[in-house]
């Protein structure tokens, strides 16, 4: 069942996150992510809803346990700890 993991992240600075994320793709799709969506927030540009979309749940799951996604996530410039949730497509 096709799924999408849903993160809620607040990063420092959008244009320095958004080339990092950028020059990370091979990672995602090396970890099963097929489309991903960004928005952010019309209050605060550095307030991000992400959304990756994936063919399993188990392959959602894992990309969020993966402790190379966190390791990136806080290298380029998220802040705190974000919030993360797998839902499943209907």
């Amino acid at each position: 069942m096709s799924a999408v993991l849903i993160v809620k992240a607040l990063v420092a600075n959008y244009d320095k996150w958004r080339i990092s994320f950028e020059e990370n793709a091979a990672f995602r799709r090396e970890s099963g992510v097929g489309d991903t969506e960004i928005y952010c927030s019309p209050e605060d540009v550095n307030t991000l809803l992400v959304l990756h979309y994936f063919d399993s749940t188990d392959e959602a799951h894992a990309f969020a346990s993966n402790p190379a996604l966190a390791d990136a996530m806080h290298a380029h410039g998220v802040v705190g700890t974000p919030r993360m949730n797998v839902a499943t497509l209907s």
